[in-house]
């Protein structure tokens, strides 16, 4: 057997391996409704086996129900979001995915708890009240895939209420797995828009690959990245605004140098993220471009080449096997 063949054995078995891993976190009733009705469609058609699809009705875990919004609401959304069915694909595997992340699928004891209190009026209020004195923010994430429905824009708004979401005062029905799927692909469909400007400041920014300068900084930005003690700093290091002492300091901490953070920018620089892990890092509050001379792109990159891949390549690994 060549090499060639080898390795195409190789990730064919790596992504059985994968796709397995990720149905098997499912509920089974999601699983079974996924697997009869894709095989009803492809042996179907040839005549040879036909299998009854298994009904809609089947679908009562949150995670069933979730996925049932993102099927029948499919043609509705299309049209209102004029996009292909392509796309939708994408977005609903992400959707579903994120909720995974989230809240795995619906079924978290953390989450189970707080979907419930978030039904409450003082609740809320409270909980806000404390984000606002620990991060100033006292915006809420809510509902399967922990969407912070007061931030969204004015045109998902107006969508939102189309198909009956409420927002407002950190109050929503999103706490409602259905709910919750729709304006999920809503937001991420909106957070799309913005990845041709982002794919064109990236390429802007690549550097000349054949530089040796750009080469030698690759390396010495590798070597911070597979150091687990001076990655966090690193990241703290580009998150701060350049030249405050927020940056002397982690720095500091680190043992890192100016050299060492502009070698880790021009590494960034080298990366273009595909329009699954733009949305993936979006969804993770990390899709920030950096506004003025930081205008690298380094912090976003960064995060999805190598720094905090965990959450980002998770969405990406367990999207494709739903898509």
């Amino acid at each position: 057997m060549s090499l060639v063949s080898k390795v195409i054995l190789g990730v064919k078995s790596t992504y059985r391996t994968v796709r397995e891993m990720s149905r098997r976190e499912l509920p089974s009733e999601v699983r079974t409704f996924i697997d009869m009705n894709k095989k009803r469609a492809t042996t179907g058609m040839q005549g040879t086996e036909i299998h009854k699809p298994v009904p809609y009705s089947s679908l009562k875990t949150n995670a069933g129900k979730f996925y049932k919004a993102v099927l029948t609401n499919k043609l509705s959304l299309m049209k209102d979001l004029n996009i292909d069915e392509k796309t939708y694909d994408m977005l609903s595997s992400i959707a579903l995915s994120i909720s995974r992340e989230e809240s795995s699928y619906g079924r978290s004891g953390k989450f189970f708890i707080f979907n419930n209190l978030e039904k409450s009026n003082i609740f809320t209020k409270i909980l806000s009240f404390i984000r606002n004195y620990k991060k100033g923010d006292g915006t809420l994430s809510i509902g399967m895939t922990q969407l912070k429905i007061d931030k969204v824009s004015d045109t998902e708004k107006e969508l939102l209420t189309k198909y009956g979401i409420t927002f407002g005062k950190n109050r929503s029905n999103i706490t409602n797995p259905e709910n919750s799927a729709l304006a999920t692909i809503i937001h991420l469909n909106e957070l799309l828009k913005g990845y041709p400007e982002y794919l064109k400041s990236a390429r802007t920014l690549k550097p000349d690959m054949a530089d040796i300068r750009v080469i030698s900084a690759i390396e010495r930005a590798k070597a911070i990245i597979r150091d687990d003690t001076k990655r966090p700093l690193a990241i703290g290091a580009l998150r701060a605004h350049q030249g405050t002492l927020a940056e002397k300091m982690a720095l500091k901490k680190a043992g890192l140098t100016l050299e060492d953070l502009d070698a880790l920018r021009t590494y960034a620089s080298t990366i273009e993220l595909s329009e699954r892990a733009y949305l993936a890092a979006s969804w993770n509050g990390r899709m920030i471009i950096p506004q003025g001379p930081r205008g690298d792109l380094a912090y976003i990159n960064l995060i999805h080449a190598d720094c905090e891949k965990g959450y980002i390549s998770n969405i990406l690994r367990t999207s494709r096997v739903y898509a």
